[in-house]
């Protein structure tokens, strides 16, 4: 299941086969149709809601009702509308898709080649070598990373603005992990409870 953000409203979705499914508004057709539940749109916000931060914070619950409004509507579902006649099921090239973060999340940046930039940045500025061990001196500052601003990140086929004072821009790809609760000194045997949707 590949979640994304996508539309004017930035609603919760994930792709398949080429299209775009709105999770919650299935969840909610699953709800009426399955369960004949007689307030599915309600429902379905609590159980599988459009907002990502919210999504996250349902766990795996939240997963588990989407994977079954998702095997509804494409094995025993008679249309691809909701209860309200709600459109379910969009063409990807139709739709904006949003980079996958929620509102107001901090992306914490590892690091792991601060050290070198840090001692490139100085070398730049100082206009001589750089003396010393640039990764032992970091470690001992205390540096652990970076955090990442909000206005630097775009979503698929988003525009990468370029700035008018640059006469060189570098760009690169980052990978990024989804925790889905809080948690402090976690060995690697733990990850997989904290890593959201790490099992789909």
């Amino acid at each position: 299941m590949k979640i994304v953000v996508f539309g004017p409203d930035k609603r919760t979705g994930v792709l398949h086969k080429g299209n775009v499914v709105d999770l919650s508004y299935a969840c909610a057709k699953y709800l009426r149709e399955h369960d004949d539940e007689p307030n599915p749109l309600k429902m379905a916000e609590a159980l599988v809601p459009s907002d990502l931060a919210h999504l996250i914070e349902g766990g795996p619950r939240a997963l588990d009702h989407a994977q079954k409004a998702l095997d509804h509507l494409f094995g025993q579902a008679q249309d691809k509308f909701g209860p309200r006649g709600e459109t379910l099921v969009y063409p990807a090239g139709d739709v904006r898709l949003h980079a996958p973060r929620p509102n107001n999340a901090r992306i914490g940046c590892a690091g792991g080649n601060f050290a070198d930039h840090a001692a490139a940045m100085a070398v730049k500025m100082r206009g001589r070598p750089y003396e010393g061990d640039a990764y032992q001196e970091i470690r001992k500052a205390g540096f652990w990373g970076f955090w990442k601003l909000a206005r630097e990140i775009v979503g698929p086929d988003g525009e990468l603005v370029y700035p008018e004072r640059c006469n060189r821009l570098d760009y690169e790809g980052e990978i990024a992990i989804v925790l889905g609760k809080r948690g402090v000194d976690l060995k690697p045997s733990q990850l997989g409870e904290y890593v959201w949707a790490s099992r789909y």
